[in-house]
């Protein structure tokens, strides 16, 4: 009886508790809505089953996401890998204009990031707003070495761990950082905990590495421990938030279904099609687990939540596509790093129960740079012209307004190669635009199954309304198109250069 009692107090207590927490969320609400953006790597268009009606991998929470907000089924990364998509997001300016003119970073590059350059989190705290990161950076950090020389990303053998970190997400307007430097298969694979290191390796991997490349690590721990990690430090970053009357802005970059593709225990071999498909189900009880949190502390109804991704799915999605008859690309032709459509339109979802109409859906193209000056608009917050020039605001498109919203939106390729759209039309210059060899990893055998010719892996123009698998190039019957699309997009490349106002 005893026992019994105790226990009841215990539940009773619990519920004050939660009760509590939520009582606060709501006695001090903000006018400016939270803002989280949960930004997946590498997940497909044709991996979100509510984007693919023959997708085998079951998205039931981001599916929810689409259900009770809005569905943009024309949404691209400025790239079709993932620095300088990221670079976007949080400046609202494409990252061909600064010295990252084709690739990516490594995990310990020199930070992308310019002194007086602002981001969507900068923007936000002159509103007021609680920031945090937390996950993958990949957009340069300046770490200390023991020995002044620059570090090979190769052989990491000279980092000092020890000394603060220079021009990481805390120099760029995040209160609070948690996470990795770079990619999952990018070395150091350790925590940074704001600007400093808060764990040192205990071995190199040198020849064998469970993350894809050599480099300084932790002992018995692999890739598959930090996706939960970074999501409980996510629940517990809104738990705190939620309990101040001030809004907050949580950017949540997370490692999935990037490779390594390491699921959590729990989730090995939930899907039908191997660790991919339990990868990508892991990613959407994430999706869940966020959602959840925001409901036990009361702030749900003013969250704006946007989950999307920062380019196409990896190249492996060939041979899974011909092994499983899963095409994490959907209908779309290519894959990350591509200017073809798969290696840059991406899913993307936003929902805001107070603002947003449920099952809402539009066709409009947007960028994920938009996602800057879409937040400067949703809170009334000013910036000088020279910030965010590539980024237009969404928000008409979140209000149910069926409008254009960009006059025209530049793709970049992992080689530098570039490409335009405009309406339906989309130009790709060098008239490639597949950056991936043809050749290698079941592309050709790929294409084949999906019914293209040959002589389709190569074309110029495409008229999307009509051709949206780009198939047939038709730049010899559009030749004023062409000539119009190469005229703007020659004079974005000539005049970029700006004077930040600091």
């Amino acid at each position: 009886m005893l026992f019994l009692n105790r226990l009841i107090v215990a539940v009773s207590t619990a519920s004050l508790v939660l009760i509590s927490s939520v009582s606060i969320a709501k006695k001090h609400p903000s006018k400016n809505p939270n803002i989280i953006l949960i930004l997946a790597d590498d997940l497909g268009y044709g991996d979100i089953s509510s984007l693919n009606l023959r997708s085998k991998i079951k998205t039931p929470n981001i599916d929810k996401l689409a259900e009770d907000g809005i569905t943009f089924t024309d949404a691209h990364s400025s790239s079709s890998v993932c620095t300088p998509s990221r670079y976007s997001v949080l400046t609202g300016r494409y990252a061909w204009k600064t010295r990252l003119k084709k690739g990516v970073l490594s995990g310990c590059d020199k930070s992308l990031m310019q002194p007086g350059r602002m981001t969507v989190a900068s923007l936000l705290k002159q509103k007021g707003y609680q920031t945090a990161c937390i996950g993958k950076w990949h957009l340069g950090m300046d770490f200390a070495t023991t020995d002044g020389e620059k570090i090979n990303p190769k052989k990491i053998t000279n980092i000092d761990y020890e000394q603060k970190i220079k021009s990481g997400p805390t120099s760029f307007g995040f209160d609070y950082f948690y996470g990795i430097s770079g990619s999952m298969d990018m070395a150091p694979y350790l925590i940074v905990e704001n600007d400093q290191f808060i764990e040192k390796p205990d071995t190199v991997y040198v020849e064998k590495c469970v993350y894809g490349r050599p480099g300084p690590a932790k002992k018995g721990r692999g890739p598959e421990w930090f996706l939960p990690n970074f999501t409980s430090k996510v629940v517990r970053q809104i738990e705190s938030y939620s309990h101040n009357s001030d809004p907050f802005f949580i950017y949540f970059p997370i490692n999935a279904p990037h490779t390594p593709v390491a699921p959590s225990p729990k989730y090995k071999g939930k899907s039908s099609i191997g660790g991919y498909g339990d990868f990508v189900m892991e990613v959407d009880d994430v999706v869940g687990t966020v959602v959840e949190a925001l409901k036990v502390q009361g702030v749900l109804d003013n969250t704006l939540i946007i989950l999307t991704s920062d380019n196409g799915p990896e190249i492996l999605a060939y041979n899974r596509y011909i092994e499983t008859n899963h095409n994490s690309s959907g209908y779309l032709k290519g894959v990350k790093r591509d200017t073809w459509e798969g290696g840059h339109r991406v899913p993307f979802f936003a929902h805001w129960p107070n603002s947003i109409e449920k099952g809402l859906k539009t066709d409009q193209t947007i960028c994920l740079a938009d996602f800057f000056e879409t937040t400067a608009d949703i809170t009334n917050a000013k910036h000088d012209k020279s910030q965010g020039e590539d980024s237009y605001s969404f928000l008409p498109l979140l209000k149910g307004k069926d409008k254009e919203i960009r006059p025209y939106t530049i793709h970049h390729s992992a080689n530098g190669e570039f490409a335009i759209r405009k309406g339906p039309w989309v130009f790709i210059e060098n008239g490639d635009g597949n950056a991936n060899n043809p050749y290698r990893r079941g592309a050709m055998e790929y294409y084949k199954k999906l019914g293209y010719p040959i002589d389709s892996l190569k074309g110029y123009l495409y008229n999307l309304d009509k051709d949206p698998k780009e198939v047939k190039d038709v730049a010899s019957n559009n030749t004023k198109i062409v000539d119009e699309l190469i005229v703007i997009l020659n004079h974005a490349k000539d005049h970029y250069e700006v004077q930040l106002s600091h």
